[in-house]
């Protein structure tokens, strides 16, 4: 398999947990490697030929992966996308090939990923549902490479550090019970929504430590305030980011909480919550239960997929046991015990 963007930030780790599974050969790939791969030159997709999988860890940002996972739809393959940029996960979902041969699985990592299988899990636990809530809980202020820091203020937009719901909707995270959220708009929203089969998704962030969401709102604030000066504090922002994460943090990793709530304030309301001691790890061992779990698949028919279509989250923690990867506890945050499911 090959791992485009395999000697970045990200594509590293992924590299490494992928080396660490029986049977897998991992080549990583991109612009200054052989073969060489740049998303942003057609000419350079012959070097996808021939590779079982192909695994998405560039920035989809700046390297828009569209016309790569195309070329692979066609020609046969398998893609497996792991952005977390919501506008790259609709595109892909909406990709059309006249008669496909290849696969491009969509929503591979942390979040989306492991997160999108968690809210269909508790959806199907919780069936019929109606409404799912999905929240993440880690520290911004930990290391990142270039492509999260684009993607971080690409989302700035989309955040709203004061609820309109005056009433805003508590989220208990394991160990730590109940934390404020922001509602953003997050690629989990759309693929919760296509995977659970609900109409009603909703991302939150829950940020660590609390005081940076008032950070947050005073950023915001002056962003909305600034006029004609806005790109030019925008660039600031995003220098500021690239610095403190790709370098002062660089070496620091940030835990992460997820937790996922069916038909919240309902008498079935159903709450399930995964831990993980660091983020990064997190996407690594996300991407390596779909590629694994892929292998044993009988592979359907040829197109678009959601890993959480395809996976479920039970699954998906079960075969990353059995590689030796151990993965998180499922747990019901409420009782801070794992859950005896069948």
């Amino acid at each position: 398999m090959l791992v485009v963007g395999g000697r970045g930030y990200l594509g590293r780790r992924v590299v490494r947990t992928l080396a660490l599974c029986d049977g897998l050969d991992v080549v990583a790939g991109g612009r200054g490697t052989d073969p060489a791969i740049d998303l942003l030159r057609p000419d350079t997709f012959v070097g996808l030929d021939g590779f079982d999988l192909v695994i998405n860890c560039a920035d989809s940002v700046v390297a828009p992966p569209d016309a790569a996972a195309a070329h692979v739809l066609t020609h046969g393959g398998v893609w497996i996308e792991t952005s977390a940029d919501a506008a790259t996960s609709q595109r892909l979902l909406a990709l059309k090939a006249a008669n496909p041969v290849g696969h491009v699985i969509v929503g591979a990592g942390l979040s989306p990923g492991l997160s999108t299988m968690l809210g269909r899990y508790v959806a199907d636990l919780a069936s019929p549902c109606t409404r799912v809530d999905l929240g993440v809980r880690m520290s911004p202020l930990s290391g990142a490479g270039r492509g999260s820091c684009r993607l971080a203020m690409a989302r700035l937009d989309s955040v709203s550090p004061e609820p309109s719901d005056p009433s805003p909707l508590p989220i208990a995270y394991p160990d730590v019970g109940a934390r404020d959220s922001i509602a953003t708009e997050s690629a989990d929203t759309a693929l919760v929504r296509r995977a659970a089969g609900v109409s009603d998704a909703t991302s939150h962030i829950a940020l660590r430590p609390a005081s940076l969401r008032r950070a947050l709102a005073a950023v915001q604030w002056l962003d909305e305030r600034v006029g004609p000066l806005r790109s030019a504090l925008r660039g600031l922002l995003h220098g500021a980011l690239v610095v403190l994460r790709t370098v002062v943090l660089r070496p620091l990793g940030t835990p992460v909480q997820l937790t996922a709530i069916a038909n919240a304030g309902a008498a079935d309301e159903t709450t399930r919550s995964l831990a993980f001691n660091d983020a990064r790890d997190a996407h690594a061992m996300g991407i390596a239960a779909v590629v694994l779990l892929w292998q044993e698949l009988e592979p359907p028919a040829p197109g678009i997929a959601l890993s959480a279509g395809l996976f479920g989250l039970d699954e998906a923690l079960l075969r990353l046991s059995r590689s030796g990867l151990p993965p998180p506890a499922l747990v019901d945050p409420h009782r801070l015990s794992p859950p005896q499911e069948p």
